[in-house]
This record gives structure tokens, sequence and C-alpha cells, in this order.
């Protein structure tokens, strides 16, 4: 049954003329192929040197995880505003940085 809404609403939100369909399977299949349609459509995301090896599903939610909202803000932020936040994540790097400094070392 939860497979039967899923594909309805989805149909709506596409706005899909739903009760144009005469069978589910008809439904599911435009579901599908609008889907298709919107993954071709959509622009690649440009991927910024300084968030080498970082990737994100879904950049519009904040989870609560610190490094995934920190990647998720910054990359929301208009150029000036980026710099702004990495020169304010450089301070805190050099603040911790120093007392992480015996790990790091032991660790290499």
């Amino acid at each position: 049954m939860k497979l039967y809404v899923s594909n309805v609403r989805a149909a709506y939100r596409m706005e899909l003329p739903v009760l144009g369909f005469q069978t589910m399977r008809e439904l599911r299949d435009a579901v599908a192929a609008r889907r298709k349609e919107q993954q071709a459509e959509a622009q690649p995301v440009e991927k910024a040197e300084e968030l080498r090896g970082i990737s994100i599903t879904r950049s519009s939610k904040l989870i609560g995880a610190p490094f995934h909202d920190a990647a998720v803000v910054w990359q929301s932020l208009g150029d000036e505003d980026r710099v702004a936040f990495v020169e304010g994540l450089e301070v805190l790097l050099v603040k911790f940085r120093r007392k992480a400094m015996a790990q790091l070392k032991a660790a290499a």
C-alpha cells in the first residue's frame, strides 16, 4: 500500500494527470520517466577544490554533523562570504592544531 501512495504523491508533485491513467503500471512508468527527465535536466554541481573527497547527497539540508553542515553552509554562500568562512575555519585550525600536534606526530 505504501508503494502505491508514494507513487501517487510523486505523480501529483510532478503535476502528472493522475486521474487520467488507467492502471497503476501506467502511473508508475510515467513517474519513472519524469524522474529520468529531471535527472537529465539537472545541472551538475561544481565541486570546489577545498571540498575534494567530500560528497553531499542533499546539499540543502543541515543534519547536525559539524563537517557536513559546514560544507552545506559553505556551498550556499557567495564568493565573499566563502572567503570569510574559510578564514574563520583557518583560525580554528591554528587554535586547535597546537593541541593536536602530539597525537599527529605520534601517528606519523
